[in-house]
């Protein structure tokens, strides 16, 4: 920090365990409307420059009680993430979090986000290697009536635009043998 201003080289976080909780019972104030990271970072008045943050041999877990009153919940393991641009000096380039995981100890995903710093908006690119469906059944009941008996997943991609009121994309599901 010097002379009101704040300017990081990097920022390395190491091994954290965060837990999520969301209570979708209560209801949504639709008038609030979170910014994008793009447009929060923008909007701090101090000078700001993070050219990169680090984050390593973490994990997350979600949890949420649904409207009906049962809970979901989603684990993300061994995320290897890093957010780079971080800065409300030069706003030509976006923000960008890319990063690596484990969801359910069984998909590995990875995924690019980049944020505007202008407009309420970002792209997403992501894909998710080849898994046993099957592994996944706690998930998908917990969140859906379905189950999957067997069922291999070859690929899964998603790339797209998502702006502050729709999102626009492409989404590739390859599998086999699905029951």
């Amino acid at each position: 920090m010097y002379h009101n201003k704040l300017f990081i080289k990097e920022v390395i976080v190491d091994s954290v365990s965060a837990a999520v909780f969301k209570d979708k019972t209560k209801r949504i104030d639709p008038e609030r409307f979170p910014l994008y990271p793009g447009q929060q970072v923008a909007s701090i008045k101090m000078p700001v420059q993070i050219l990169k943050v680090t984050v390593k041999n973490s994990a997350i877990v979600n949890r949420e009680r649904k409207p009906d009153g049962n809970y979901a919940k989603v684990t993300v393991n061994n995320l290897q993430a890093t957010a780079t641009n971080i800065t409300n000096l030069s706003v030509e380039e976006p923000l960008v979090l890319s990063g690596s995981a484990l969801l359910e100890n069984v998909a590995h995903f990875n995924v690019n986000l980049k944020f505007d710093y202008t407009k309420p908006q970002f792209s997403i690119d992501a894909n998710i290697q080849k898994f046993n469906l099957k592994s996944l059944n706690n998930l998908l009941r917990s969140y859906s009536p379905a189950s999957v008996h067997s069922g291999v997943v070859d690929e899964i991609t998603l790339n797209g635009m998502a702006y502050k009121t729709y999102a626009s994309g492409q989404l590739k599901f390859l599998y086999h043998d699905l029951n």
